[in-house]
């Protein structure tokens, strides 16, 4: 008989018995004394004696397969132990074979593995929303940002990056580039971009959009905003006014109050408000009415004096 070939018990048993050898070797030993020759007996514990007596407990049956985490797999079979894609093994008659394949996930957090796969990585989608909403309506805009010390962000003249502005000037406006995926660039004044340095610092000298220069958005509310780099860090608005990108857990110091300027059309309309009187027409072709007695209704066909309001301009539009 071959070997690797199972026999039955009584085979098995036979030339253990025979050769009066106790087993103990999990992979099994070759008997090749005895009738039938080239047995494999596989046992678990091998044979004993009992109280010294020349009685034999029975031999377990060669394995032809491998049991693992509870599992049988037969031997040429092969199979992922506990689901891990990245580590294939096979059975053989000597034991699990394993080989393991080294894998380099995508910078980011949370990355998602394709099922089925071993190193198909993608980062995730942010939550849509609300957020989505917000990312959205930043599409073309200027912004300025104002941080926890009640300072707005500047791209100086000489291509640094600060925190330290009292008030919104050129200097302090930034023209918003969306990139989807909640990825933003910012483009200063000077026509440069903000970028984190990867030893941590933050400028706004970059002629060329690369990596760098791409932030990830992230909204606290409607109006708070936080910003991560390239490098997978914060950026953060120091309390002397310096503006770096080398935090790793959002604070206070790393959220900034986002501010959107009106265009300069709209900032005319605007202006063109003050100190008029004007009348409100709504989308029923009635118009809005202050009632004596206090209320507001909008139920009005044509313009008295009750229909006609005075204009107070409080800026910001």
């Amino acid at each position: 008989m071959n070997i690797g070939i199972k026999p039955n018990a009584a085979e098995c048993f036979k030339a253990c018995v025979e050769k009066k050898k106790t087993i103990s070797n999990i992979n099994g030993v070759t008997i090749s004394s005895g009738s039938p020759v080239n047995i494999k007996c596989y046992c678990e514990k091998g044979m004993t004696g009992n109280n010294g007596n020349n009685v034999w407990k029975t031999c377990k049956l060669p394995t032809t397969g491998c049991i693992v985490d509870g599992k049988t797999y037969k031997v040429g079979e092969k199979y992922n132990p506990n689901g891990d894609l990245c580590t294939s093994c096979e059975c053989t008659l000597s034991g699990p074979q394993c080989k393991s394949y080294g894998c380099v996930k995508p910078k980011c957090a949370n990355p998602i593995l394709k099922k089925g796969t071993c190193c198909d990585y993608k980062c995730p989608v942010l939550s849509a929303g609300p957020n989505l909403k917000r990312y959205n309506k930043l599409k073309g805009k200027t912004i300025a940002l104002k941080s926890f010390h009640n300072r707005y962000v500047v791209a100086e003249s000489n291509g640094r990056a600060n925190a330290n502005r009292g008030g919104i000037g050129p200097w302090e406006k930034f023209k918003v580039e969306l990139l989807g995926n909640f990825k933003i660039a910012l483009k200063s004044f000077h026509n440069k971009y903000l970028v984190s340095e990867w030893f941590g610092g933050a400028n706004a000298n970059r002629v060329i959009r690369g990596p760098w220069e791409i932030f990830t958005i992230e909204f606290v509310d409607d109006k708070r905003v936080a910003f991560k780099s390239h490098f997978n860090k914060y950026l953060v608005a120091e309390s002397n006014g310096r503006l770096k990108a080398n935090r790793d857990v959002r604070g206070p110091w790393e959220i900034f109050t986002l501010e959107i300027i009106p265009s300069d059309l709209n900032l005319q309309r605007y202006n063109r408000l003050k100190g008029k009187t004007i009348a409100l027409k709504s989308f029923h072709n009635r118009y809005v009415v202050a009632e004596s007695n206090g209320r507001a209704n909008a139920n009005r066909g044509g313009i008295g004096p009750w229909e006609e309001f005075k204009v107070e301009l409080l800026g910001k539009l």
